[in-house]
């Protein structure tokens, strides 16, 4: 019996870190990601210089060694259900008899971008690196960042507070525009939370431009919607997430953004062999926005059930919490919080994510920091 786990998501790690339980029962786990845990929560902070690169992320193939689990550092090209196959990006194929997707999502950019424009996406990680070496290189070269981050949610609100942290860390000015196509910023929250937002970014010396949508970033302008062209030397990205296309599998069911419809039991509604959680699972009988928190939660859910898969014991169902304790960093030691229509700017909200974050990270860090690695059985053939 032959388990992969497609991705290295928030719930899969608490999968491989109790994989033992599989592995008693006779399986072989098997994880399938780039060898690098990249930690969402901690990637605005680190674009403002608050965090190091490492901070926000957790070395895979050393948990998976040290947890039994195989590691296979490579990329999914594509999954055939059919013949319960995966296939990696270098053309290799491996079989499973059960499938569990936590593969994440991307940017979505829903205009052109031309070619060769300085454009950065708020996902993955790598890409916020890039934008903050992009600025530092700038700053260092005593000229002004020109930065357009086009997206007023949560994502992009955050993301253009810590670009003008990074520059009050380095003593330079920053020039910040913030374009949402909604009347207000954060426009899913209530009115008071949308407003004090606002009113922060703009002390921030950000300019903020609701109502306005993006046509398209041509190669040093981006084009609005009412004509108007803004220069720029780099664009960010924060324009929404969907699903990563891996876990598009022919013959399953989507939702209309690509996500794969499970069940209450993380199942494909269309296959009891292929599970998924994350971003890329649409939960069909309980939707649900992409949240860190909601994969967190579902992880001992899913462990149990590809357990009980094994042995054909009782699922159980996964329940997503109603509401759930959000907190912005903006880079400047305070926190934006979140809770239930409620918000309080401070340094409460910073402390009480940082403390989130960090036992979340240290949790699995320590794993295959402290833990010897576990010996696994030798795979014979990829097939």
């Amino acid at each position: 019996m032959r388990i992969v786990l497609g991705g290295l998501g928030h719930g899969h790690l608490h999968v491989v870190a109790h994989a033992r339980k599989l592995l008693d029962a006779g399986a072989e786990v098997v994880l399938i990601d780039d060898g690098v845990f990249r930690y969402s929560s901690l990637a605005a902070g680190i674009l403002g210089g608050r965090y190091a690169v490492e901070d926000g992320m957790l070395d895979s193939r050393a948990l998976a060694a040290c947890c039994g689990v195989r590691h296979v550092p490579a990329n999914i090209g594509g999954i055939d259900p059919s013949a319960r196959r995966v296939r990696l990006e270098d053309g290799s194929e491996l079989s499973y008899d059960i499938i569990s997707l936590n593969l994440g999502s991307t940017v979505v950019a829903p205009f052109a971008v031309a070619d060769g424009a300085s454009v950065f996406h708020a996902k993955p990680l790598l890409q916020l690196t890039g934008l903050r070496d992009a600025l530092r290189a700038m700053i260092g070269a005593r000229q002004t960042p020109r930065l357009i981050v086009v997206g007023g949610g949560h994502s992009g609100c955050e993301l253009a507070a810590n670009a003008a942290a990074l520059g009050r860390r380095y003593g330079a000015a920053m020039d910040i525009t913030l374009i949402a196509p909604e009347d207000r910023v954060m426009a899913d929250a209530p009115a008071p939370v949308s407003e004090g937002m606002a009113a922060i970014l703009h002390g921030f010396g950000i300019t903020v431009r609701t109502s306005l949508r993006c046509e398209s970033v041509e190669s040093e302008t981006v084009r609005l919607a009412d004509g108007a062209s803004l220069p720029f030397d780099h664009v960010l990205l924060a324009t929404g997430l969907k699903p990563s296309p891996v876990a598009h599998l022919p013959g399953l069911d989507f939702d209309a953004a690509g996500g794969l419809c499970v069940r209450a039991t993380l199942q494909s509604v269309a296959d009891d062999k292929v599970f998924a959680i994350g971003d890329c699972a649409h939960l069909a009988y309980d939707p649900r926005p992409n949240v860190g928190v909601f994969g967190v939660r579902a992880g001992p859910v899913l462990a149990h059930n590809l357990l009980a898969a094994i042995r054909g014991e009782t699922m159980r169902i996964y329940e997503p919490q109603k509401h759930w304790f959000a907190a912005l960093n903006l880079g400047d030691g305070t926190g934006f919080g979140l809770w239930r229509g409620h918000h309080w700017h401070g340094r409460l909200p910073l402390f009480l994510k940082e403390r989130i974050d960090k036992r979340f990270m240290q949790r699995y860090r320590r794993l295959y920091s402290r833990r010897p690695v576990r010996k696994t059985p030798e795979l014979v053939s990829p097939q």
